[in-house]
C-alpha cells in the first residue's frame, strides 16, 4: 500500500504496533492532508493510554508525541460564530458532534491576565461524565505566534485546562482532550476542553479552581475560579448499572455504567488482561448499536490502567434521543495483512456509482453538482454501519492526490440523526480534470468478531 493511501484509521490502529527503535525519521515519513492532520490529531489526543500498561491498547509515547507534533494543524480564522449563541455548540456542529449544549451551557467571563496573556473562561458545560470548558487566549502580539505550530515556541505544549485543576479546593488532574480552536483574529484564540471527570463522584455544584503554569510554553500563573451547576441536566440524564460481562481475546471486561445525557451516551467499565504477552492477538475495537440495530457514533475511548494489568476505560459515544432497551457491541479486529488500496471509480457524470465496501454495505453515490465555490457529493450508506461507511468516502484527481473536503474538520453531514442520506462537501472540482472517487481499504481490513457479539442489557 502507498503511504499516500493510509487513512487516519490505518495509522491509529497501526500505532498498537508500534516499536520503538529511536530511528524516528523513516519510521514516521507518512504525508498526510490537512483534514486528516486534524482528524488525527484529536483522535491521537484521546486514545492514548496509560504508559504502564503491558497489553495490546499501549501505543509507543515516542511515536505518539512525534505523530501529534506533526500533525497539529493551524486553525483558521473563524467565520460566523455567534456572540450570543453557545460557543460550545457552535464548535461542536463544525465538529459534527451532536447534542443539546445550547440549551445546558453557562456563559462566565472569568479571565486573568499574566506576561502579556490573558486567559478568559467564556462558557461551561457539565454532565456526570464531562466538564467542558469554552475559553479565549488574547495577547497584544499575533496570537498565531503563540499558538500556531509552525511559529510557537520549539516543544511547546497545547494548553490544557485538566492538567491544572482543583475541585472544591483539592488538586485533582483530570484527563480529556482539546477541541479544534479558532482565531476569531489576529489577537484573540478561542478553543474549549473536554475534561474527564467520570472518576471524581461530585455532587452537582462544586467549585473549579484553575492555576495554569504554562501556556504554550510561556511560564506565568493564571488563576481562575467559578462554580459549577449540573443540576438542570442531571435530571434529564439516566444513568444504568448493568453489569454486564464479556470475554474477549486478552482481557475480560465488566461494563458497570451506562449514562445518556443531553449532550453525549457514555460506556464506562473496567476489565483484567488475561494473557501475559501482548502479540499474541489483534487489537480489538467496538462497533456499538441501539436496540433498533441503528450504528451508535462513538466519538472517543479513554483507557488507564495503574498496574498494567487491570485497567479501566470510558466510551464517550453520540447523544441518544431516547432510552433503548439495550445496547448490543460487535467487536472487530484490524488484520494488518490485508492493507491495500482503496476502491475507486472515475466521476463521469454517470449516477448511481455504487461503491462496494467489503461485506460490510456500500456507498451508492447520488449525484455530484457544483453550486458556487464548492462540489458537493449526495450520497448514501447501506450496510452494518452506515456513517463509519460514510466517512471512508474520499476524491482523488488524476495524479492520484487527494482532494481535501471543503469543511474545516471532516465530518459528513447527515439530514438526521438517523439517516443513511449523507453529503461531503470539496473544493469546486476542475471540470476539465479527471477525478476518482472511492472508499478506503478500511472495511477490507477489519474482521468483524459476531462470535464476540454482546448485548449491554
Amino acid at each position: 500500500m502507498n503511504k499516500d493511501d493510509f487513512n487516519e484509521k490505518d495509522i491509529l490502529k497501526l500505532l498498537n504496533y508500534v516499536e520503538s527503535n529511536g530511528n524516528y525519521k523513516d519510521e514516521m515519513d507518512i504525508r498526510l492532508d490537512d483534514f486528516r492532520k486534524r482528524q488525527l490529531r484529536k483522535k491521537l489526543m484521546k486514545n492514548i493510554v496509560d504508559k504502564n500498561s503491558k497489553k495490546k491498547y499501549k501505543i509507543a509515547a515516542v511515536a505518539c508525541i512525534i505523530l501529534i507534533s506533526i500533525c497539529f494543524t493551524v486553525p483558521t480564522f473563524a467565520k460566523n460564530i455567534p456572540v450570543i449563541n453557545s460557543i460550545i455548540q457552535n464548535l461542536k456542529d463544525k465538529e459534527g458532534i451532536d447534542g443539546d449544549y445550547k440549551k445546558y451551557s453557562k456563559q462566565l467571563e472569568n479571565s486573568a491576565t499574566d506576561n502579556g496573556i490573558t486567559l478568559k473562561v467564556k462558557e461551561i458545560i457539565c454532565d456526570d461524565n464531562t466538564l467542558e470548558v469554552a475559553y479565549t487566549l488574547t495577547s497584544k502580539d499575533d496570537i498565531r505566534d503563540l499558538v500556531d505550530m509552525s511559529r510557537r515556541k520549539k516543544n511547546a505544549m497545547p494548553l490544557f485546562l485538566g492538567t491544572y485543576l482543583k475541585i472544591n479546593g483539592q488538586f485533582s488532574p483530570a484527563s480529556g482532550s482539546g477541541g479544534t480552536g479558532k482565531y476569531l483574529d489576529k489577537h484573540t484564540y478561542l478553543s474549549y476542553d473536554d475534561i474527564n471527570i467520570s472518576d471524581k463522584n461530585l455532587s452537582n455544584t462544586f467549585n473549579i479552581n484553575l492555576d495554569v503554569k504554562e501556556i504554550y510554553g510561556v511560564k506565568g500563573s493564571w488563576k481562575l475560579d467559578f462554580n459549577v451547576s449540573r443540576e438542570d441536566i442531571s435530571r434529564k440524564t439516566a444513568v444504568f448499572e448493568p453489569n454486564t460481562f464479556a470475554k474477549l481475546p486478552e482481557e475480560d471486561i465488566n461494563i458497570r455504567k451506562v449514562s445518556i445525557s443531553p449532550i453525549g451516551t457514555y460506556i464506562l467499565g473496567d476489565g483484567k488482561f488475561t494473557k501475559k504477552e501482548s502479540n499474541s492477538d489483534l487489537p480489538v475495537y467496538w462497533f456499538i448499536f441501539d436496540d433498533k440495530g441503528r450504528q451508535i457514533i462513538e466519538y472517543s475511548m479513554m483507557q488507564k490502567s495503574d498496574d498494567g494489568n487491570v485497567f479501566q476505560f470510558n466510551r464517550n459515544l453520540a447523544r441518544l434521543n431516547y432510552i433503548p432497551r439495550y445496547l448490543t457491541v460487535i467487536p472487530y479486529q484490524l488484520e494488518i495483512s490485508k492493507i491495500h488500496g482503496g476502491n475507486l471509480k472515475p466521476i463521469d457524470g454517470k449516477y448511481p456509482i455504487e461503491i462496494i465496501q467489503s461485506k460490510v454495505g456500500k456507498l451508492v453515490i447520488k449525484e455530484i453538482v457544483s453550486e458556487g465555490n464548492k462540489t458537493i457529493v449526495k450520497y448514501t450508506a447501506e450496510g452494518l454501519v452506515p456513517y463509519s461507511q460514510a466517512r471512508e468516502l474520499y476524491i482523488k484527481d488524476d495524479k492520484k492526490n487527494v482532494i481535501t473536503p471543503k469543511a474545516e474538520i471532516n465530518e459528513v453531514k447527515r439530514s438526521n440523526s438517523n439517516s443513511v442520506d449523507y453529503t461531503l462537501e470539496f473544493p469546486m472540482l476542475d471540470k476539465n480534470k479527471m477525478y476518482f472517487i472511492g472508499s478506503t481499504s478500511f472495511f477490507d481490513n477489519i474482521n468483524i468478531r459476531n462470535d464476540l457479539k454482546f448485548r449491554i442489557d
